[in-house]
């Protein structure tokens, strides 16, 4: 196993109180894998990645329980010296905006050998060889050019094209992808990620790839782990979470995509209502308040994420079927949502 997070709970200290913005997650991911992680703004997917990085701000921010193991080492209370050690060699990160990563007074050959001088002894004409070979490694055009260039001077997509340089200058074993593609029109993103792809699966790097672009989802990984207000409420391989899905949250994901085959946009059914507020504790199922599924014990207890099989689980108390998953609403003859309980204060 490459990474093993097991109860992951991370916390912000704010004026206005504690954000619990990942509550108890754990998942696996083996070497050479790629897995993803979607969910809408705010479920807690890049507070998971900065925590593994070991970038949570220390001022405000906290791993208030749970394990983070890499390759055989616990990095959570690992001394920064260490850390700094496997940031960048073993393990990197592409973030979601590209020119808010990169330095604007440095240029990009400067910033593409940082890693390398960090992690390696090379000499100043070596190192300008790798960072022009980098930049053709990710297809930048002239990158003898390209590397006296300062940011402002590249467009977005060649920005993150950078960024994806450096993030594999040195081969790691984990890839974290952050939004990647956030920030470009369609044809780049396409570009980039077919870029990501290729190169990740000629180095056998892992990948976990954060992101609330279905699309992208469909194309890249191989599992997928669905968050919502910090929990991961389910998990499955990619095929099956698009052909079966079973927590109403995922219906509500898929359902509120486009289809090409739906050009009066009939299909898409949205998610009513409003995430909980992360300043306070989960009373019971945190995706209750806006579920078309909701049962009497949703309103009770937070459920767990039991496996529906060996490879697929989920966190609900009424799964969703084969048949209202097609849909996107409750079939049942004389199903109705289970009202909230006398005195029940929520979103």
């Amino acid at each position: 196993m490459l990474l093993s997070v097991q109860d992951l709970a991370v916390r912000f200290r704010t004026e206005d109180g504690t954000v619990h913005a990942v509550n108890r997650v754990s998942f696996d991911l083996e070497a050479a894998e790629t897995l993803a992680i979607v969910g809408e703004s705010g479920c807690g997917k890049s507070a998971t990645s900065l925590a593994i990085m070991g970038l949570l701000p220390r001022s405000h921010a906290s791993i208030a329980a749970g394990r983070i193991r890499f390759a055989g080492t616990e990095l959570v209370g690992l001394p920064e010296s260490r850390m700094r050690e496997i940031r960048g060699r073993d393990i990197s990160m592409v973030f979601q905006d590209p020119m808010t990563s990169l330095n604007p007074v440095l240029t990009i050959g400067r910033q593409l050998t940082e890693a390398l001088t960090a992690h390696k002894r090379l000499a100043r004409a070596e190192l300008k060889a790798r960072a022009v070979e980098l930049l053709r490694m990710v297809g930048i055009a002239e990158p003898e050019r390209q590397v006296e260039r300062y940011p402002h001077q590249l467009s977005g997509g060649m920005r993150q094209r950078v960024m994806l340089a450096m993030a594999l200058c040195l081969a790691p074993k984990l890839l974290i992808a952050d939004e990647p593609t956030t920030a470009l029109d369609v044809t780049i993103q396409a570009q980039v990620l077919e870029l990501v792809a290729e190169l990740t699966r000629r180095s056998g790097t892992a990948v976990l790839l954060i992101t609330h672009n279905l699309g992208v989802v469909a194309a890249m990984t191989q599992r997928v782990l669905v968050m919502y207000a910090g929990y991961i409420v389910e998990r499955a391989p990619t095929a099956e979470i698009f052909d079966r899905p079973l927590h109403p949250y995922t219906v509500g994901l898929l359902h509120s995509l486009p289809r090409f085959d739906d050009a009066a946009g009939d299909s898409l059914v949205p998610i009513e209502g409003a995430p909980p507020d992360p300043y306070m504790p989960i009373r019971g199922c945190p995706f209750a308040p806006r579920c078309a599924w909701r049962i009497d014990a949703c309103w009770r207890e937070n459920p767990v994420l039991l496996p529906a099989d060996s490879a697929h689980g989920v966190a609900c108390h009424n799964p969703v079927s084969a048949g209202e998953a097609l849909a996107g609403r409750p079939m049942r003859p004389g199903f109705a949502p289970a009202a909230p309980p006398e005195g029940w204060e929520g979103p």
